[in-house]
């Protein structure tokens, strides 16, 4: 996903893979920490809850629904308008919002790997 972004970015395939690699590494781990703020909230609606325990799935509600909506809301021309930003429903709890000064952390920690 990240090389992906960085080509769009950058208009080719010129990558330095060192950088690549750490930015990879930081995003699983930060992946694997909103997996475990959702596995320990106590708001989590009962429908997360069951996909949550597959694998495949985890990994696609945080790369796509939580990743994918913290990277829209910090992007500058739609900074935190709710109204750009995808719904969940049922929702996500508040902890895991692309609001969150978390959120925008991580997107601006991801960031600097590409500036």
């Amino acid at each position: 996903m990240l090389l992906a972004i960085h080509r769009a970015k950058k208009g080719g395939s010129d990558i330095d893979m060192d950088k690549f690699n750490r930015a990879e590494q930081l995003l699983s781990l930060l992946l694997n920490d909103w997996g475990s703020t959702l596995a320990t909230s106590d708001t989590l609606d009962p429908v997360w809850a069951q996909v949550l325990h597959d694998p495949f799935l985890r990994r696609l509600i945080l790369r796509f629904t939580i990743f994918f909506r913290a990277a829209i809301s910090s992007y500058a021309p739609t900074f935190r308008n709710k109204d750009i930003l995808p719904d969940c429903l049922p929702p996500l709890p508040e902890s895991v919002s692309p609001l969150t000064a978390a959120s925008e952390t991580v997107i601006w920690q991801i960031s600097q790997f590409f500036m």
